[in-house]
Order: C-alpha cells, then sequence, then structure tokens
C-alpha cells in the first residue's frame, strides 16, 4: 500500500511501460513528465501532494491512471484546454505532452477535486449482475434504465445476456 507520492515515480514508469507498448505516445511523455515532476518542487508535485498525502493507494497504478484520467477529463470538456490537442477529443496520441501543458491544466476545471477524490475501478462486471438480480424483483409496467459509465461500461451492457444459473438461498435457479 503506499501513500501519498510513495513510490509514484515507479508506479508511472509501470504505467508508461503499457502505453509506450500500445504506441500512445502522448501518455508517455506524460508519465515521463508527472515520475520527473513528483520528484522535484513545483505546481505539480504541490498538487499531487495536497490530493494524496492522507489518501492509501493499493494498485501499482492506480495513481498514474487517476492522474491520466483526471486530465483527460478535463481536456475533453474544455477544447481550449492545454492537453486537449494531446489526450482530448480526437487527439491522436502521438503529440509530446510537457511540464508547462500539466502545469496549466492542473489548474483548471475539476482536476484538484477528481485525484482528491476520485477513485480507478477497471473492468469490475459483476456490478451488473448484482443489478439484475435486484431488478428480477422489480414489479411494475414501468421501463428501467440502468446506465454505466466508465471503461467497463460496455462489459456491463451485457448482463441481460447472461443465464443466471446459481441458486439463490432457497435453492431456486
Amino acid at each position: 500500500m503506499a501513500k501519498g507520492l510513495e513510490e509514484f515515480s515507479f508506479e508511472a514508469s509501470l504505467l508508461r511501460g503499457i502505453v509506450e507498448n500500445k504506441g500512445i505516445f502522448a501518455y508517455v511523455s506524460l508519465m515521463e513528465v508527472a515520475a520527473h515532476a513528483a520528484e522535484t518542487n513545483g505546481p505539480i508535485r504541490d498538487a499531487l501532494t495536497a490530493a494524496w498525502e492522507a489518501r492509501d493507494f493499493w494498485s501499482p497504478i492506480e495513481r498514474p491512471l487517476l492522474l491520466c484520467a483526471a486530465l483527460r477529463d478535463d481536456a475533453l470538456a474544455d477544447a481550449n484546454h492545454p492537453l486537449s490537442k494531446s489526450i482530448g477529443e480526437g487527439a491522436s496520441g502521438k503529440d509530446e505532452v510537457t511540464r508547462a501543458q500539466i502545469e496549466a491544466a492542473i489548474e483548471l476545471g475539476n482536476f484538484r477535486d477528481a485525484i482528491r477524490t476520485r477513485a480507478v475501478q477497471t473492468n469490475e462486471t459483476s456490478r451488473a449482475i448484482a443489478w439484475r438480480l435486484a431488478l428480477d424483483e422489480f414489479e411494475g409496467d414501468a421501463p428501467i434504465a440502468l446506465v454505466d459509465l466508465g471503461c467497463s461500461a460496455g462489459l456491463n451492457l451485457i448482463a441481460d445476456r447472461l443465464a443466471i444459473s446459481w441458486p439463490d438461498d432457497r435453492g431456486d435457479v
């Protein structure tokens, strides 16, 4: 378990390797800048320290992913965001991200709140099955719509296609 910025540079290097293998060079440079910035005084280190000093992190790439997600969320929301051309809508992923861009970006949008309060959850699909089980008990004629946003949303959309084949506490399937 890591706290604050402990081991962040190492974790950023892990994510850097993953995105480099996928050819997403904007995130390669973003992770390089973030790893270096976490080791040197400046606004990026200050923002990350303030957001994470009291938080515990369990996954080795949780903080780098959270950093990327918070920056991308703001870049998607604003076409004039400093990182919009690098990681925003329609970006090729080939543009280099600079320290100056990140320093400008951390002052905008919801970045500080996002890295302080949000968490990374990847591909956890069992909640869709839990919702399905609960909704099977719902009686009524009104249609029900569930919306699941995030990286596993597509996986959760197939829960209604799964055959539920385990028994409940009464032995019913």
